[in-house]
């Protein structure tokens, strides 16, 4: 959620410009309180949300035909020198797309693994039945992955052992959301 000052509008104000922003106003209230009715100048920006979340009014936009073979050759590199890593989604702050084009100033904000989202496919301009698509495409990469990963030795849990990794995940998410 970043804004742009015009010189004139409170952050408050210019909130209430954006109706998903206005819903999130009372929890910005809580993090912010009195920075809410600052002025900021003409052109200057604030990041109040750095993070994408729905639950905080973040847009998501597919931009995968953004993708260029240097992003391609960067992130393979990257997801190389993750042991164990072979499918998951990164999250990343960047400040030109054409810096991101060439595999440079980035941040890599969260990674995350085969149980993470494509979360291009809930792009307002995308229907339900894309992204119905994108996840069935989602599950079959994990499939061939899973499967070439087996061919080359890696043994497949039991559904046992599956049970407990993900009762232990969600013990773990549960402790997380307890922050």
């Amino acid at each position: 959620m970043i804004l742009t000052g015009n010189g004139k509008s409170t952050i408050r104000e210019l909130l209430h410009q954006d109706i998903r922003y206005v819903f999130q106003i009372e929890v910005l209230e809580k993090e912010y309180k009195n920075k809410l009715d600052s002025i900021l100048i003409e052109g200057e920006t604030i990041n109040l949300v750095p993070y994408g979340n729905h639950c905080r009014g973040t847009k998501f936009v597919d931009a995968s035909h953004e993708i260029t073979p240097k992003m391609i050759e960067t992130f393979n590199t990257i997801c190389s020198q993750i042991e164990g890593f072979y499918f998951g989604r990164m999250d990343i702050m960047y400040n030109s797309y054409n810096d991101l084009a060439n595999g440079k100033n980035f941040q890599i904000v969260e990674i995350n693994g085969a149980i993470s989202e494509p979360t291009h496919m809930y792009d307002p301009k995308h229907s339900l039945w894309f992204g119905w698509k994108e996840l069935t495409r989602h599950f079959h990469y994990m499939y061939l992955i899973s499967k070439n990963n087996h061919k080359n030795g890696t043994k497949y849990l039991t559904f046992k052992e599956g049970v407990q990794e993900f009762k232990k995940h969600h013990k773990y998410y549960d402790t997380i959301l307890e922050f």
